[in-house]
């Protein structure tokens, strides 16, 4: 008989949006495996949009409102509130035996998952997937000492609740790196899941003819536009290559955010306007053909934990320009992150790498590990076993 494997998360797709479809692969990548019968419970807050339950392609979702002041000012005061509501709730929708209960970062998921413990006999497990892992670069709207206030009490309580987890996950080394670079001691086991990729969903196609100059080179970059992104660099690599009359080049962005605009006049005002196109969003089923459509992806990011739009571009066959000291870098064969990877805002060896994959003089891109996610949650299934 199959186990109840219970998950709380707040990143979980539906139709009209696709944030959290890692989680939902990692899901599938569970219900798939056979030993365990997975149970989602997507967080929202009071201030959001709420469905109640809903079906994503085949996997059943309830939601559940946590109570919070809005803006990430101060979370956890309702802690108790919250605790108690969802314990009733899980028995309101008949979810009374699970004996795994896995959660997407400390807060609200680690939080209520933790004080399940004396109330179910269920080991808990609590995944990190950025690398601000207490959460205190959140509430931005709190300045100076209140600030400081906040990022001690988040760090305290946080560390408390984590090591009363059977297993930290981290989406990469480098997001379990960071309790020790923030002088948090995690008592328990910790290990690493990379995000992985569905291969069902992302791989090469054949090329079809193109409509436009068979010489134009397409770079592809996904990601909302913000500081950290720094798309900006990609702008100015082109610019650069421009200046020196490579002219057969394009960027197609996709995504939304606060830099958007000001990447827009940087590129008007320099007069670079048509070497670049701009789209907010795209069905994610139409995702692969995005990747498919490009030559190369390139993401000059200088804060990512892993970053799974590297991880899908491999899979569809094109090679990927990324930044030093990010969480891809673990993946990558050493001989090639020289090739393929830049310091952070260097825009000149971005646009001599872009000059290289262009004419084929960088190695072929190699991935030192399988990146199915039905192998790397196979492997973690086993872990989870053995606790």
């Amino acid at each position: 008989m199959k186990q109840n494997y219970l998950i709380i998360t707040p990143f979980f797709p539906d139709n009209n949006s696709f944030v959290g479809s890692y989680v939902y692969d990692q899901v599938k990548a569970i219900k798939k495996e056979g030993t365990y019968n997975p149970i989602v419970v997507r967080l929202k807050t009071i201030y959001d949009d709420f469905q109640g339950a809903y079906e994503f392609e085949g996997v059943q979702c309830i939601e559940f409102k946590v109570f919070d002041f809005p803006s990430f000012i101060f979370p956890t005061l309702f802690h108790r509130i919250n605790n108690f509501r969802f314990r009733r709730f899980l028995k309101l929708n008949d979810i009374n035996d699970f004996s795994l209960c896995h959660a997407h970062v400390t807060y609200p998921a680690g939080y209520l998952a933790v004080a399940l413990k004396p109330h179910f006999a269920c080991k808990v497990i609590v995944q990190h997937h950025g690398l601000d892992v207490m959460q205190l670069d959140l509430g931005k709207t709190l300045m100076g000492s209140i600030k400081r206030l906040q990022n001690n009490y988040l760090t305290k309580r946080g560390q408390n609740v984590l090591n009363q987890v059977d297993l930290n996950v981290g989406v990469s080394q480098l997001v379990l790196d960071q309790f020790t670079k923030q002088k948090i001691n995690l008592s328990g086991k910790t290990t690493v899941l990379y995000n992985g990729v569905d291969y069902s969903k992302f791989y090469p196609v054949k090329k079809k003819k193109k409509s436009y100059s068979s010489n134009l080179f397409i770079i592809g970059c996904i990601g909302n536009f913000w500081p950290l992104k720094d798309q900006i660099t990609l702008i100015k690599a082109i610019e650069e290559l421009v200046r020196i009359d490579e002219k057969e080049i394009m960027v197609k962005f996709l995504g939304e955010g606060v830099e958007l605009e000001k990447c827009k006049e940087y590129i008007k005002d320099k007069r670079i306007s048509k070497y670049f196109s701009f789209q907010s969003s795209i069905p994610h089923n139409d995702l692969n053909n995005f990747y498919n459509s490009i030559d190369l992806f390139a993401l000059p990011s200088y804060y990512e934990a892993l970053g799974c739009v590297y991880l899908e571009s491999y899979a569809a066959g094109k090679p990927f320009i990324a930044v030093y000291g990010q969480g891809i870098e673990e993946l990558m064969s050493k001989d090639v992150r020289n090739s393929y990877l830049i310091k952070k805002g260097d825009y000149k060896d971005l646009s001599k790498k872009i000059t290289q994959c262009k004419n084929k003089e960088l190695p072929n891109l190699t991935i030192n590990r399988s990146l199915d996610i039905g192998i790397l949650v196979g492997e973690f299934l086993e872990k989870v076993k053995a606790l």
